[in-house]
């Protein structure tokens, strides 16, 4: 396998990984929005008042921190392998 066609194959594995991470962010967004509607904290008139160290919450937003930084380190090593594979050719 030349080197074109390595870079290539890690293209489209960065590809797959960026929608993986995609589909895994608006999972994340999906149960938040969910567990806070569930949990009282979407309502116009909360029966109490949403804990701010709700662990659920708290876990749900650090993944998806987590998740957003492994979307722009993906990003950017898809960048570089394009760019890299244009030399290559």
């Amino acid at each position: 396998m030349d080197d074109y066609q390595a870079l290539q194959l890690v293209e489209e594995q960065l590809i797959d990984i960026l929608l993986c991470v995609d589909s895994t962010t608006h999972t994340a967004a999906t149960l938040l929005a969910m567990y806070e509607y569930w949990n009282g904290t979407n309502r116009s008139t909360p029966q109490t008042d949403p804990d701010p160290f709700d662990v659920v919450v708290l876990a749900l937003k650090q993944k998806a921190g987590e998740l957003s930084y492994t979307s722009q380190k993906a990003n950017a090593l898809l960048s570089k392998t394009q760019s890299t594979r244009t030399l290559v050719s």
